[in-house]
């Protein structure tokens, strides 16, 4: 799976490559691929989301916190091969991220044409 975090603007800030499914077809995932993957996901999150406190000096405190509040995470899955199981996956990370980092209703997924 291709990672990417994108700016509003459309410049591409940051991309990563993970790996959350097994090597084969039918064979277990092995925890390491996804823990690591799990990892990588959180981390782009973490960016994201410490990155939206940050702001001018010029700018209000009450500004930045409304724009805190404001932002989104939308990723997007292709409709390709596996694309059934990465939703699953990147489905429970959602979940997981939304507990762990408290945005939740602030990430959420779409499957794109490939």
């Amino acid at each position: 799976c291709k990672l990417a975090l994108i700016a509003p603007t459309g410049q591409v800030l940051t991309t990563k490559v993970v790996y959350p499914h097994s090597v084969g077809w039918g064979d277990a995932i092995p925890s390491d691929r996804a823990a690591a993957a799990a990892s990588e996901l959180r981390e782009l999150c973490l960016l994201l989301f410490d990155k939206s406190d940050l702001s001018s000096s010029s700018s209000s405190s009450s500004a930045r916190g409304s724009a805190a509040e404001a932002l989104r995470l939308v990723c997007s899955v292709g409709n390709g091969t596996a694309s059934k199981e990465t939703e699953a996956w990147l489905r429970g990370q959602i979940s997981s991220l939304a507990d762990d980092l408290g945005i939740g209703g602030r990430i959420g997924y779409c499957v794109v044409d490939e």
